[in-house]
């Protein structure tokens, strides 16, 4: 069985909105994250933070596949360049359940500069059992934290994206990213 990629599209509708996820249909994870994230990034708004556009793109490459009871991990490295980032590395580690179409995972996204952002993401892949490349697939994302420059930030998004078999994909992002004072 080969396996394709899986990542994040972002698309926010608002300064303070946080797009909600249902992980609990995955069966990749049994705790939905985004009531947590849409608080973080609600409180850090009161406190003064300012949210901006966060945009980017990369392309990536399946590192490693393991099968587990929730289903299959993934680990991915990827590169590309984001707004209030600049060109960055990430590496993501998520589970594709065996339903070939729901994922669900986490990823650092590291800055040229050292500093990171740590992000949790769900999304699906429909046709992903049929193996026929390209593929497209779509996620949902909120940003937990991060340290450096991004120490403190907060915000979530949605990401579109290309899987072309073998491992290797494409995406892009767009959304919110809400930078601690």
């Amino acid at each position: 069985m080969r396996i394709g990629r899986t990542f994040i599209t972002v698309s926010a509708a608002g300064r303070a909105r946080v797009l909600g996820f249902a992980l609990l249909a995955t069966g990749c994870v049994d705790t939905p994250v985004a009531p947590i994230a849409a608080a973080v990034e609600s409180s850090a708004l009161a406190r003064g933070a300012v949210g901006v556009p966060f945009r980017g793109r990369g392309e990536g490459q399946d590192v490693s596949i393991a099968f587990e009871a929730a289903g299959i991990r993934i680990i991915a490295d990827a590169t590309g360049n984001a707004t209030h980032v600049g060109r960055f590395t990430e590496r993501l580690d998520y589970v594709l359940s065996y339903d070939l179409v729901h994922f669900a995972g986490a990823a650092t996204i590291t800055a040229a500069d050292g500093a990171t952002l740590r992000i949790e993401f769900t999304g699906e892949i429909p046709g992903f059992a049929e193996q026929v490349f390209p593929l497209p697939y779509t996620s949902t994302y909120s940003i937990v934290g991060g340290t450096g420059r991004l120490s403190g930030s907060t915000g979530s998004g949605s990401l579109r994206g290309i899987d072309f078999g073998g491992g290797a994909f494409s995406f892009a992002f767009d959304g919110l990213l809400v930078k601690a004072k």
